[in-house]
């Protein structure tokens, strides 16, 4: 169970820019992973996924559970299950916890454009190249 009010993700304003995920070459595990953007041209390291699961220290606002992901274009529109990490004002998530770097992530900044609570249990969030729906069960 993921027991974190979605509103309390933007509380928060910081500099940094949300971006969308790609994956990196699993043959080249030297290099750091870089989570490529589709506007503003910005990248942006993506930690490990080990580094993500540690859990850092109390002063440091972190949540980990399992959730439901969904998008809201009519290609895809199947429920998967995440693992997600609520670390550092970003949410990630990944598939398994034997991933090298995680799917992707949302950082809780000035590009989120709307956050909403649908119901008990769910929530949307519309970043500028993707709108998300989290449903916890």
């Amino acid at each position: 169970n993921f027991d974190i009010d979605p509103m309390e993700l933007t509380k928060e304003k910081g500099d940094q820019k949300a971006i969308g995920g790609k994956e990196n070459d699993k043959k080249d595990k030297d290099k750091t992973h870089v989570d490529l953007t589709e506007f503003d041209g910005i990248t942006d390291p993506m930690p490990a996924t080990k580094a993500l699961l540690q859990e850092p220290s109390k002063s440091v606002p972190y949540k980990r559970g399992k959730m439901y992901k969904r998008g809201v274009n009519f290609i895809n529109m199947t429920e998967t299950q995440r693992i997600f990490v609520f670390k550092h004002r970003t949410l990630y998530w990944i598939k398994d916890e034997n991933e090298e770097y995680p799917r992707s992530r949302i950082k809780f900044d000035q590009s989120v454009q709307k956050l909403k609570r649908e119901d008990m249990r769910s929530c949307s969030i519309s970043t500028p190249s993707k709108e998300y729906t989290l449903t916890c069960y």
